[in-house]
Order: C-alpha cells, then structure tokens, then sequence
C-alpha cells in the first residue's frame, strides 16, 4: 500500500468541475485561509476512503449552507521519506460535505489508508500543505506524487482504491484546460488586475483581466476574454516556446516573477512562461523604496534601490557571526587583503572564538598572548592579532569605532552638578549591589533613577572637558588598532547632530531648564550616535560584507543554550554579492568625512566585479539625521536618509500573513505605531509576534513600551493576533566556576504556606538580591534582605533574611493558574534551599521577518532614534523565487530563531515550524511545559529606573534628594527628557 491514496475509490465513477474557492472556518487547522476545490459528483453513492494514515476532525458550519468539514490530517512520522521530499510539508487533505452526513469514523480516530469514511454522491475536495499556498487542487497532487516517486513510494493500492496519479487523470479530464494561476508573496491567489501574454512568431499580444469570479485563474479570463474573439486560443499554454506573461495593470515599477513549481525559475517581466501554470510575482518598488540620500553636489543617490544575486547568510548569536568573521579576517591575511569596521563599540583585545574548549573568553589578551593561542597558520582569535596579521601583509585596516564623549562646550556645568550626578549615581549603584529595592514601582511620582550608561556618559564627557581624554570608551580601540604595522587606522567617529535638530526639545526647554541637571544636558548638546555595525573584508577570492546588531564585545558570547550568567541574543548578516557595493561606500563614505585624504584600505568594488550567484534580492537602507544647519549636516545626506524607515512601514503593509519583530527597545515613533495597530486593526494579518528584553534599559522606556503594546492588545480585542513577550532561561543552576558549593542552603526556620520571609544558612553563599531559588521544589524570588536576620547559634556563618515573592506574587507566569513548581507549600528547618539562574534573555536583536520571504536585520532599534536621529545601516532583503520556494533562506532563518525561541532542538524541530501561522500557537506554551518565550506580564518586579518613595531604604534616600528638587519628575518632565535625551528625533520625521 503507498503511503496516500485517492480519497474517491474510483474516480472514474466521478465527475470534476470547478468550484469557488472555500474559505476554512474556525476549528480547522488553516482557519481564516481560502482553499481551492474542487467539486465531485457522482450519478450514485460512491465509497470515499482516508488517503492515509491520518486524524479526523470534523468542523460543522451551520452556513447557509449547511457544510461537513473533514479534516484529514496526515501523521508525518508514518512516511518521513515522502516528507523530507516536500518543500511544503505534507498536506491535510479535506473533504467538504453537504449538510451533515455521518462518517463511519469519529473526531479523533486514528486511520490508515483505505479506511471508510462515507458515500456520497456530491463532495468539494481540497488539500493545503503547510506553505498555505492557494494551488490548482491537481497540481498540489501533482507535488504529492512526485514526492512520492522520489522517496521509492510506488507500490500499488490494494483492491478497491486508486492512486493519487488517478485522481489527477480523473480532475484533468473534466477540467480543461487546466487552470493557470497567478500568486503573491503569501502565495495567495492575485484576483484583481491585468496581465498580458506575450506570443511569439509576431502573433498579437493577449490582454486579461481577472474577475473576482476568476477566483485568481487567468485561463477564466481568457475563457470570457474568447467569447468577444474566437480566434483566441483556448489554452494559455499551448502558446509555444517564449511566450512570456507581465502584468499591466496595476503597472508594477520593477516586477519579480517566479515559476512556483520551479524555483531556480526567476526574472523581471516579461517573464517567460515556458509549460508553468503557478507563477509568483510581486512589485519589488512596494517592499524597497528609492534611496533617499542624495550626497551634496549630486543628481541622485549613489547607493542601488536593490540589486539581485546576493547570497545571504543568517548568524543567530554571537558565536557562529565572530566563527565566520575571523575565518575571512584569516584569510584577508594574504596580499591585497584588508578589513573595514564601523561600530558602537570593539574590544580589539577581546578573544571572540575558541581554539580549545577551554579558552578563556573574558580576559583581554595582547598580540603575544593572542599568539600562544592562534599560531600563524591559525584562525586569529582578536581583533588586534587579526589586523596586524592583515597589516603585515600590506594593506591593513581602517577603524571606526563611535566617539561617545561628543561635546563641544561644558563651561557651563558646575562642579556641583558634576559632584550630584556622580555621587548620586553611584550611590544607586552601590543600593543596588547590597540588595536594596528599588521596584514596586507606579507611574505617580516616578523617580529618574539615571540609566547608568547616560550618568557615565555624562561624568565622562564633563571630565573630558577639562582634559581626561583618556576615559573615552573607545580609545583603546584607537590606540591599538591605529598605526598597526604602519598601514592601518583607526579613527574616532562622532555623529555631529545636536539638541538644536531636535523639535521636540522645541516645546520642552522650560521643562528641561527645571531640571537641576537642565545645565548638563544642555551643554552636552550631542545625543547622538554613529550606531552603524558593518564589516567589509576583502580576501584574495573576494569581498564580502557583515551587517547587523552585533558589535565586536565579549558580552555577545552567548550561544543558541543561553547558559551565560547575563544571557544574550542578537542577530546579523553576512553579505556575498551585489549589496556589498552600498555596505562598502557607506563605510567609505564616513571615512572620507572623518580621515579627509586617508586613503581607505579597500577600493569599494564596482558592482560589475562582484559575483551575483546568489538567489536573495537585497537593498542597503540606512537612517541619518536631517541637521537643521550645514555645518552639524553629513556630505553624503545632507537632508538625511529616511531610507529605512520608508522601508520599514512598505513591508509592514505589504504583509499578508504574519510580522515577527525582535527589538531591543520597541518605543516606536508614530508613524511605526500607526501602521501597525492598523494592520492589526484591520485583521489584515493572522499573527504579529515581538520579542522583546524583559527589561528596557530606556529611561521610561518602559513606560512608551507598554503604552505602544497597550494599543496593539486593543486592536487585537480577543482575536489572538497579538503576542508580546520576552525569552526567559530555563531553570539552571549556578555556574560550578563561582564555586561547588555557591547557592548551596538549608532553612534554619519552618516556612508555613503564607509566610512572606525566610532564614538561610550559611550567609556566605547567599548572592545578593535579587535572585530566585527553590525551596523543597518551590521556586520564590529574592527581592530584599529581611532587616533583622534570625541568628544561627549552631552555624558560624550566621543566617540570612529575606523578603521573598511566592506564588502568583513571583509572577513567573502570565496570570493564574500558578504552576505546580512555584505552589506555596510548607517547609521545615533544615530543608535545602538552592540558588538557581532565571535570568531574561537579553535581546539586543534588530529584525523583522514577515510572511517568510521578507527579512530586515541591522543596526536600527524601533525609535525615533533608529528611524530618524542616530546612523543606522540595515539590509532588506527577499527571495528571487518569493513564496515559490517555502525553504528560502528568510523562512529556513525563521524557524531556526522560532526553534531557540521555544527551546526546540533545531533542525529537528524544522517540520513542525514550517506553517509560522500555525505553529504561532506554540509560543503561548507556558514555559514548565519547556517554552523560552514568555508573555510579557510574566515579568517580576524588577530594577528599572523608578521607585516609589517610602517602601525600602532606597525610598528614604529618594525622599530625602526629592526634598532638594532634584529628582521628582511629572508627565511634563518625564516626556521633555525622553523627548531630549533618551529617544531624540530630527525634523526627517516629518517627511516620513
């Protein structure tokens, strides 16, 4: 017996016509999408069978008219060769009943092949794979008897059924010709617009226009179209070879074609039919918008719209970017090599990939130490060690890490506000080290708890001022990497862009000015930042290009198992082709306007010389500020680049399936937030998923967030489009390197159901606050000491403490019930208490997929000052082939990040994540069942940036420096300093 069979055991007692295009109800597995059919009738009752071993789920529609779904879903595990074989999946097949006729089986039965289901003498028939794409019923058979064929599935069916090869004869005889169907991205059916057929042997053009009654297939048209002209042909492919097919109307400004059936199938219009009756296409101008940057002097931007034969090549997490990176560093260290890197920070001694398992990847190594590592005919391990490797072969490389102390006059900051900030920003530090709580937090009364990295800043650049370059943060980039065998440089690179190209500082300077700090941020001036992550490395074979969220930081050393202490994910590229021209002159570009007359150590290639073997379309989009005055302008975007931006909110209305986004901050700016409740709104998508850090490290980041998700859950209203939340560790105990023993207790007092604190020994292994352990089994979070520890006389290490969240309070989960792990229960003196690492999964990430064929990863965060203030280079990019090929490289990346998301082992798990509609549901597992993804509400109170007074010690320190005026901020203050300081924008938001 083959593994599938015809449903009809004998189709040649049925007759097959079209039929309208059914749209699945709720209950079945592809609800909400149109499937074609095709309509049986049969003189007599006629015997229908399982066609394979499947489940059956029967979905009733009360209608008018009233309708039987049988779902027939296959299990793939009976017939994994015929599987592999389908780019798509295996289907589930559907038979589609009038009224409600009994089925000799019930829902939820098991069955094989063969086995009844019914008579009937009429049935509409249909099958969807997981690719959803709305396909001719007979050749979506067509795909499952070729694979079948591939994997030796040929034996015949026993007596009394029929091949699937004989249902296709059966369909194909009735209807013909067979139907010639034009699909979108999504793969759904084109229903409205004009094509025309272009004939050979100077025979006149064929104009069609589809008809909603078409249902998508253009031989319908051509059928209506014979009707007025006879002398039409009857079938659209019977035209001969070269005959080719472009669509009119809409008129499309640069068109992409796809045979569906044959992927490798690609071009422009007019595209050649060849025997295809599945094409896919698509209007590239809708998905990558015309470059907006035009240098000073020039007619138009330098930089491509798009370019064609890119191979694309997706790193999930530091390790495996840094394995590939140093690989092409490796082999730049021949004659004519050389590198290019731009970034917001690089650790030129940082050790980044592994010669032994056991290296150690956080020590600063020097060129020597490096050495002992990595030999000469090794993969260099630093930066430094791979550039001068680069530099001793003659050509070196050039350097632009970002100049964070940008600040032209500070004379006006006082040593008292200078003494403030430090001293207060320290102290908070120093709270939080001991334990003290800062959370609890509600917007009435917010306390600016300054983001450390903005206080260092700040304290940096006023010393800065008075002559302490040293404590620039990239210096030691510069120090190292410039002169290096007496070629290469390296060069500060800060963004001239201030406070004045701000409008919104505008209506907020009496807020600002209010401030005790008003004077600081004034004479900073300069939020801005080259934010950029890009690499060019020319080896003797080739030059290719790097793009993404990854920096050169040993903080990114964090794979796919997320076992670090400060777990890490991020994302970036790897360019071979066409789209490293516009990478390699974006870098050129700043270099020329920092370096004047250095010389840059690779010549950007001309578009001619690079190879186009690759099958991913791709455009460099990029944001710069718009400076309301020259001399704080860029050269080479004089009135900005909104290129990203434009680019962005194409493809969010383009999408017809599903948005995924990872961000690492997610406060968009309106425009963004618009488009996306609308889409949302509209029900124009099935699933919008974002990732996002449980945290933001945004001053009243958190609060932007949440007000921008609030929005999104509103205009979901209960349909379940909308998943928002963030990747969690699973349950891990501390590292052994910090020590056997370390989070080793035992409870010196009984703990009752409802008791709030708890007594560890010894103290010496408590860490500080906040921190979860488990207790007899019970998860509980640490949030703060108890303030008068119960002694142990019997234990010299004395006991600790502490103020635990239990239960519903730990929130580890998104609402009730609570998991039985975290369940208050009783425990007794002396029961083991032990430390354990459940720690948010930082994403630091910067990439939307939609619909997979739709990539964007980069530098640039969802804000304003991704998407309008700072400089930012992402790549877009779409498969030649679209929805023609459901293993491109945008939905194979997909379900890889989907895989690390859901703590699946990949590639195994590849199959079950191939439908990304379907298996969205998967991200609502709760994470006891093994998820990483967590809703968003399943966050405990944390550290973030605001306190209310008069809860902890922390609460009467702030009440105090609140009584000085110094920190309580109201809305008005709260937005000014946002506004200004935390997510600035420039008037480029206003041509968006």
């Amino acid at each position: 017996m083959p593994t599938f069979i015809s449903p009809f055991a004998d189709p040649t007692r049925w007759n097959f016509a079209r039929a309208p295009s059914v749209t699945m109800p709720v209950g079945t597995r592809y609800a909400g999408h149109v499937m074609p059919v095709v309509r049986a009738t049969a003189a007599a009752a006629e015997a229908l069978v399982c066609p394979t071993r499947a489940m059956l789920r029967i979905t009733d529609v009360t209608g008018p008219p009233a309708l039987r779904f049988a779902e027939l879903e296959p299990m793939a595990f009976g017939a994994p060769a015929v599987a592999r074989r389908l780019t798509g999946g295996i289907p589930t097949l559907y038979l589609i009943l009038d009224g409600a006729p009994t089925l000799t089986p019930g829902t939820g039965d098991p069955l094989s092949a063969g086995d009844a289901l019914l008579t009937a003498t009429a049935v509409s028939f249909g099958l969807f794979d997981q690719g959803r794409a709305e396909l001719d019923t007979a050749a979506a058979l067509q795909n499952l008897v070729d694979a079948m064929t591939a994997a030796g599935d040929t034996a015949a069916p026993t007596a009394g059924t029929s091949a699937v090869a004989d249902l296709i004869t059966a369909i194909a005889g009735d209807i013909t010709p067979s139907p010639m169907l034009v699909l979108d991205t999504a793969g759904r059916r084109v229903r409205a617009g004009s094509f025309r057929i272009n004939r050979t042997g100077g025979a006149a053009a064929i104009d069609l226009s589809l008809d909603p009654a078409d249902d998508g297939d253009l031989q319908q048209a051509l059928s209506r179209a014979r009707a007025g002209d006879p002398t039409l042909p009857a079938d659209l492919t019977g035209l001969g070879a070269g005959a080719s097919i472009e669509q009119i109307a809409p008129v499309p400004g640069a068109a992409q074609w796809a045979a569906f059936a044959n992927p490798a199938r690609t071009g422009a219009a007019p595209f050649d039919m060849g025997s295809n009756r599945h094409f896919t296409t698509t209007d590239l101008h809708d998905w990558f918008p015309a470059q907006d940057a035009v240098p000073t002097g020039a007619a138009a931007s330098p930089l491509q719209r798009f370019t064609k034969g890119n191979r694309i090549t997706t790193f999930l997490n530091g390790p495996p970017y840094f394995d590939d990176l140093f690989a092409a560093l490796h082999a730049a260290d021949a004659a004519g090599g050389g590198v290019h890197l731009a970034g917001y920070s690089m650790y030129p001694g940082a050790p980044l990939i592994k010669r032994r398992w056991n290296d150690d990847l956080g020590t600063d190594l020097s060129i020597s130490a490096a050495d002992n590592r990595a030999g000469a005919g090794d993969v260099p391990v630093t930066l430094e060690q791979a550039n001068a490797r680069i530099s001793s072969a003659g050509q070196g490389g050039r350097f632009l890490p970002l100049r964070f102390i940008n600040s032209d006059d500070l004379s006006a900051v006082t040593a008292v506000e200078i003494l403030v900030v430090h001293v207060l920003g320290m102290t908070l530090m120093i709270l939080n080290i001991f334990g003290v709580r800062f959370a609890r937090m509600n917007t009435a009364g917010i306390i600016v708890l300054m983001a450390v990295i903005l206080t260092n800043a700040i304290i940096i650049s006023i010393l800065t001022a008075n002559g302490a370059a040293a404590l620039e943060p990239s210096k030691d980039a510069v120090d190292r990497l410039d002169g290096q065998g007496g070629v290469s440089e390296a060069r500060l690179d800060g963004l001239p862009v201030s406070k004045d190209d701000n409008p919104l500082v505008d209506g907020f300077d009496g807020a600002l000015n209010s401030l005790v700090f008003g004077a600081v941020f004034g004479a900073l001036e300069r939020f801005g930042a080259f934010h950029q992550k890009i690499a060019i490395v020319k080896t003797p074979a080739d030059v290719i290009a790097y793009c993404g969220g990854i920096d050169l930081n040993p903080d990114r050393i964090d794979d796919e198992r997320h076992l670090a202490a400060s777990p890490y994910q991020d994302t970036q590229i790897r360019i071979d082709g066409p789209a490293v021209r516009d990478i390699a002159l974006t870098f050129e570009q700043r270099w020329t306007r920092e370096a004047g007359a250095a010389s840059p150590a690779i010549a950007t290639p001309a578009l001619a010389d690079l190879p186009t073997s690759g099958t991913m379309i791709a455009q460099v989009a990029r944001t710069y500020p718009q400076a309301r005055a020259a001399a704080r302008g860029l050269d080479f975007a004089p009135q900005g680049d909104a290129t990203l931006v434009r680019g962005v909110l194409a493809a969010i209305a383009a999408a017809r399936e599903y948005i995924f986004i990872e961000d690492q901050y997610m406060t968009p700016p309106p425009v963004y937030r618009a488009a996306m409740v609308q889409k949302v709104a509209n029900r124009e998508i099935k699933s919008m998923i974002i990732c996002v850090p449980n945290v933001t490290d945004q001053p009243f980041g958190e609060e932007k967030r949440n007000a921008f998700i609030a929005d999104l859950i509103a205009a979901d209203a209960g349909a379940g489009i909308v998943k928002v939340g963030y990747p969690r560790q699973q349950i891990v105990m501390p590292s052994a390197e910090t020590g056997a023993m370390q989070g080793k207790l035992r409870l010196t007092k009984d703990v009752d159901v409802g008791d709030t604190e708890i007594f560890v020994t010894p103290q010496t292994r408590v860490p500080a606050t906040p921190f979860w352990l488990s207790v007899g089994g019970e998860i509980m979070r640490a949030y703060d000491d108890v303030a008068v520890p119960l002694p142990d006389p019997g234990d010299v290490n004395g006991a600790k403490g502490l103020q635990v969240d239990r239960g519903a309070d730990t929130r580890i989960t998104a609402g009730p019930p609570t998991p039985a792990g975290a369940s208050p229960r009783k425990h007794k003196e002396g029961d083991a208490a032990s430390i354990v690492n459940l720690a948010g999964i930082y994403v630091h990430s910067k990439l939307m997929i939609i619909d997979d064929v739709y990539l964007n990863i980069g530098s640039a965060n969802v804000n304003r000052r991704g998407y309008f203030h700072d400089a930012e280079c992402n790549v877009l990019t779409l498969p030649e082939a679209l929805r023609s090929d459901p293993r491109n490289t945008v939905a194979k990346f997909r379900t890889q990040l989907w895989a690390e998301m859901l703590d699946l082992p990949y590639p195994m798990s590849e199959p079950i994540l191939r439908d990304p509609v379907a298996s969205s549901a998967l991200f609502d597992r709760n994470q006891f069942l093994g998820n990483r993804f967590v809703p968003l509400e399943a966050m405990p109170h944390h550290l973030v940036f605001g306190a209310v007074t008069g809860d902890s010690v922390a609460g009467a320190l702030l009440t105090s420096v609140t009584g000085l005026g110094v920190f309580t901020l109201g809305t008005l203050e709260r937005e000014a300093f946002f506004d200004a300081v935390v997510d600035p924008t420039t008037d480029l938001e206003d041509r968006v």
